[in-house]
């Protein structure tokens, strides 16, 4: 067994670890609330409006400095 897949199945295994560890980790009922009232807010605030131009917006702003010499990566 070559180098690459002896690190990808350890990569794995240590991925299927912390995933577990993750799953079985109990949360607060008042931390769950607060997370679906902010999502919620966040999808109906999505369904108002041209979101596509808000998502193409904010990709041009990311990505036209990088085309700036000395100032993209």
């Amino acid at each position: 067994m070559n180098k690459r897949t002896l690190l990808f199945f350890v990569f794995m295994a240590v991925f299927v670890a912390i995933f577990t560890i993750g799953s079985k980790m109990q949360v607060d009922e008042d931390e769950v609330q607060t997370f679906l009232e902010k999502f919620n807010n966040l999808v109906d605030s999505l369904r108002k409006g041209n979101f596509s131009l808000e998502i193409f917006s904010h990709n041009a702003r990311i990505a036209l400095p990088m085309f700036l010499l000395g100032v993209g990566v």
